[in-house]
Order: structure tokens, then sequence, then C-alpha cells
């Protein structure tokens, strides 16, 4: 072996600071039009060099002497640290727990000793603090979700489009779900989804996950980014993932409960017996209806007699001639007021 004085020199500085060189194999890293030799280390403490894998020098064009060296750092993401949001606390679960623990709760005599006053504040203390903790359950920061079913969606819509032999690159901030994919075993089922459309798309493409720094002016990113904030601050409903819920979805919601609310109060209602008697149910076709009537139509057919027989009212004689109601009494009436 060819030896010469920056390498004893090299040496000498590696068993001085422990550390380990972490090249493998006799790629060259430096090549010329004259000479091809490996002049780059890569140096690591022995800790760090048990994270590292996969170091090989990159067949990539680098437009430089230098080629690329490429290496991956197996670091597991820290598990998300539980926490409470207090502008979530559902201020009537905390009410209730508070006044019933008060309604329990005997102070001693404050003026007995220091102590009963101490006890006393440990005991108000306490009694706030487990009422605002029921009332206010900690979470668990769960974006990785959102990313997770990002990447499936986007898998999908590849696979649904069936295209063959091209090169797909599906870019992502967050390291964790593309650390939980690599991983040989998946314990979520977000990821399984995830691994298995990736695969479906995988067998007729070269798929490549890549991880991009966040916030870094990437178009997609940043879009991506701004809609996380606003699911972040939207209020979720109904089992994990939770993802927000698409407003037209909300709209439809309170359209059908104020229909039912409408309709409850309709029933329930004693005044307008008349009106009742032509319309027992309220209806959104018959509210349209009267709402497209014109004046002409509604003036020619309010011209019924002020007395009509057996209870009839004259709005229900309006309703027949209007087309909207069916009733023989009502025809015989309004037939009546016509001759």
């Amino acid at each position: 072996m060819d030896t010469n004085k920056r390498g004893e020199q090299l040496t000498e500085y590696l068993l001085q600071t422990n550390l380990t060189i972490l090249n493998r194999g006799t790629e060259p890293t430096f090549v010329t039009s004259r000479c091809q030799t490996t002049i780059d280390i890569t140096l690591a403490t022995h800790k760090a060099a048990d994270l590292v894998g996969g170091w090989h020098v990159s067949n990539e064009p680098s437009f430089a002497d230098h080629r690329r060296i490429c290496f991956q750092i197996h670091i597991k993401p820290p598990d998300p640290i539980p926490y409470r949001n207090p502008r979530k606390t559902d201020t009537k679960i905390y009410e209730h727990i508070l006044t019933k623990k008060l309604s329990d709760f005997e102070p001693a005599d404050v003026t007995l000793s220091v102590d009963n006053i101490e006890s006393n504040v440990q005991s108000l203390t306490a009694a706030l603090t487990s009422s605002y903790e029921k009332a206010c359950p900690t979470v668990t920061a769960k974006n990785s979700d959102k990313k997770c079913i990002g990447i499936t969606k986007a898998a999908q819509a590849v696979a649904a489009r069936d295209v063959r032999d091209i090169n797909i690159k599906i870019v992502s901030d967050s390291a964790s779900v593309l650390q939980a994919l690599q991983n040989n075993t998946i314990t979520s089922v977000l990821i399984l989804e995830c691994h298995n459309a990736l695969q479906s798309i995988a067998g007729k493409n070269k798929v490549t996950l890549q991880w991009i720094k966040g916030h870094s002016n990437s178009l997609g990113n940043d879009a991506a980014d701004e809609l996380a904030k606003r699911g972040s601050a939207t209020k979720v409903y109904g089992p994990e993932p939770l993802l927000p819920i698409p407003s037209a979805q909300i709209k439809t919601w309170l359209r059908a409960k104020t229909e039912e609310i409408h309709l409850l109060e309709w029933i329930s209602s004693e005044s307008c017996r008349q009106t009742k008697n032509a319309v027992p149910v309220a209806s959104k076709k018959f509210a349209r209806s009267l709402t497209r009537l014109t004046r002409d139509k509604l003036r020619r057919n309010n011209k019924h007699p002020k007395t009509l027989p057996w209870g009839i009212d004259p709005v229900t004689c309006i309703f027949f001639d209007l087309a909207l109601v069916i009733s023989p009494v009502s025809k015989f009436v309004c037939s009546m007021s016509t001759s």
C-alpha cells in the first residue's frame, strides 16, 4: 500500500477525534479527462455512522469534476406531544362539572389557621384544574395524516388515468410519512392504503417520492400549505382521518335542519288556522309555486265572498283557483262565487 504524509495525518486525525469513514466501494469521486481518483470522504462519529446507510457515488451528472455523494440517514421522527387547546374548551361542560364540584365542596374554617386557608386554596385549584382537563381533553397533532391522504389521492388520480412508462415524481414536505412508507412494518391503515395506491402505479411507471422543504417557494407545496392552514382552522366532525367538511355539505345539513324546524313550528303553531286547512304540511314545492305568482294573477283570484258555507275559508278557494290545492268542496264553493 502506498502511503504519504497527508494520509498519515488523516489517519492520526481520525484516531484523535474518534471519527470513522463512511465511504464504501472503490467508485471514484473525482473524475476528469486525465484521471479518476477518490479524494472525497464522508466522516461521522460511530454513533452517527450507525444511522447512515446507502452510501454511494451517484451516476447523475454533477456538471463538475467532483461527483455527487448520496446517503440516507435513518432517523425516527419524534413522537407528537399531546397538548390542550384552551380555545377549544367546552364551556358548558366546564361550568357543569365545576358547579357540581363546588356544590359538594365544604371549605374549612378559614379563621382557624393558615393551613386551613392553604387547604381551601388547594381544593379550589384542584376543582378548577380537573374541570378544565375534562372539558378540554388532550389532543395530538396529526398533520401527517393529511399529507398521507394527499399522496394517496395523487396516486389514485394517476391510476385513474391509466398512464404507462412515465417518470412520476410526488413531492411532500412530511418526512414522517415518507419514512413510514419506507419502513418494512406498517402499523397505520392510512399508510397501508397509501402504500397500496403507490404499488398500483409503480408496476407500470417509475415512481419517485421526494422530500421537499416546507415553504420553499414551490407552487404546489405552498398551495398545499395554505389549504392545510384552512383545514387546521376548520372544526371537523366524525372519525379519523379528520378532514374538513365541504362547505356545500354543511349548507345541505343546515338547509335540512332549517326545514325540519320550520315543519315542526308549522305543525305545532296554533295560528294561521285557515291557511293550515289548505296547506297542512309545509312544502318547498308549494312555496316556490307561491313565490312565482304574479300580482295580476293574485289580484284576479282574490275575489271571493266574505261568507262561505261549510266553514270554507277564502284562502282555500284562492289556492284552488291557482291550482295549488285540490278540494271538491272548494271547487263547489269557488264555482258559486264566480257564478
